[in-house]
């Protein structure tokens, strides 16, 4: 019994890391998850079927009628990017913004020969329960 008390004593020095040094096990345990959760969105958004889809919007009569201009767009992207070699899927959505609103910009896109090409863009404004379709009429030259 003499032993025991003495051992559940604990001198200052003999506490652990995290009741020392409390600020910077918190301070690294969130780099950590910033890097490890938000980062990969923050890549995503910055890839180049963002860019490409972002740039179409910026051309859309559509867009800019609905949201003003000039449009940005907002740091994080959402969904999928699949790559090999030259090949490629992807379907993602990020927020753009405008002077009069902001909307989600939701993208397809595929990849052949290291080239990608969207395949749908749609506009989800805020407040409005339908998507608009930003996608360019193709016009064709009959033969």
């Amino acid at each position: 019994m003499g032993l025991l008390p003495h051992v559940l004593k604990f001198h200052h020095s003999q506490l652990g890391l995290y009741r020392r040094h409390r600020k910077l096990v918190l301070a690294l345990v969130f780099i950590a998850c910033w890097g490890g959760i938000v980062l990969p969105f923050v890549q995503t958004a910055t890839c180049d079927v963002a860019n490409l889809a972002f740039a179409q919007a910026k051309t859309s009569p559509v867009a800019t009628r609905n949201l003003g201009f000039p449009l940005r767009r907002g740091p994080l992207a959402f969904g999928t990017l699949e790559t090999h070699h030259s090949q490629g899927e992807a379907s993602l959505s990020f927020t753009i913004y405008g002077p009069h609103g902001s909307g989600i910009l939701y993208t397809d896109a595929v990849r052949f020969n290291g080239r990608w090409q969207l395949t749908s863009i749609d506009l989800k404004i805020a407040g409005r329960p339908d998507r608009l379709n930003l996608m360019p009429i193709q016009s064709t030259v009959p033969r």
